[in-house]
């Protein structure tokens, strides 16, 4: 239940709740007596929706009413429940109902700052992944230039190797400093949906105008991804292959995995 209370004479006339409009379910008038002992009647009106978790992020928006004065329309944020954004930076982000999400279920740990718009390392994005999935971690690897990250980094990096969702720079190095492409991070989230049972129909194409000399295989997670609505291009019909990942990207395309995944 929430509860919005607005300045006398201000009242909500409409609520739309994830694009659909909501019908008031109950109201009614209630009198009450202000400070100043004077006796007010106040309408009530009950709006109830239903969500699926309540950690998420919701979009809504509410027609406000001040009669006389202004009819205007206020877009918002709605989470009913689960952990609280700790990421003061964020806020702004186009990805912050992802963020959260993530956070929520422990993918992204709690920091004052998330530098949305930074670029992802490869050791960090391998990170997020196992994070979100449980994966079996092999005891040896052949990648000679890990040795010196982080022991959950050093896990994950294996565990997604062994399971065939990334490959290494080389033969024997993974390169966990070196920044992931938008390309690359395709055709790894394709990999984990593809290993989830989530293929794309043969021949998908995408209308991004420069992927074309990518390889088919990067073609062909693109456009999959695209068609799912995991991950966007950048306007004017081009994807960006090469450009480097952000850390918002990276929130996005991993919780609309998982969305996806959880729905199967």
């Amino acid at each position: 239940e929430v509860d919005l209370m607005f300045p006398q004479g201000q009242y909500i006339t409409g609520l739309e709740f994830d694009g659909q409009t909501v019908a008031v379910t109950e109201s009614y008038e209630e009198k009450k007596t202000t400070s100043n002992g004077t006796e007010v009647i106040n309408t009530v009106k009950i709006y109830t929706v239903e969500v699926d978790d309540i950690s998420e992020i919701y979009t809504a928006t509410f027609d406000l009413d001040v009669p006389g004065f202004y009819k205007t329309s206020h877009p918002a944020q709605i989470q009913f429940g689960g952990k609280q954004n700790p990421f003061k930076d964020a806020v702004k982000s186009y990805a912050y109902s992802n963020i959260v999400s993530l956070y929520s279920k422990g993918i992204f740990l709690e920091n004052e700052s998330f530098n949305p718009t930074n670029e992802l390392p490869r050791a960090h994005f391998a990170l997020m992944m196992a994070r979100a999935f449980e994966l079996e971690v092999p005891e040896t690897t052949v990648f000679t230039d890990i040795s010196s990250r982080s022991e959950e980094e050093k896990t994950a990096i294996k565990a997604l190797n062994n399971y065939g969702i990334i490959n290494g720079a080389t033969a024997t190095t993974f390169n966990p400093n070196g920044n992931i492409k938008r390309y690359e991070a395709a055709l790894m989230i394709n990999r984990m949906l593809e290993k989830q049972g989530i293929k794309a129909d043969e021949g998908l194409t995408s209308n991004f105008t420069d992927v074309a000399s990518m390889s088919s295989d990067t073609k062909a997670a693109i456009a999959h991804l695209a068609s799912l609505g995991i991950i966007n291009g950048k306007g004017n019909n081009k994807f960006d292959p090469s450009g480097q990942l952000t850390r918002q990207e990276m929130a996005k395309i991993l919780d609309n995995t998982l969305k996806l995944i959880e729905k199967q």
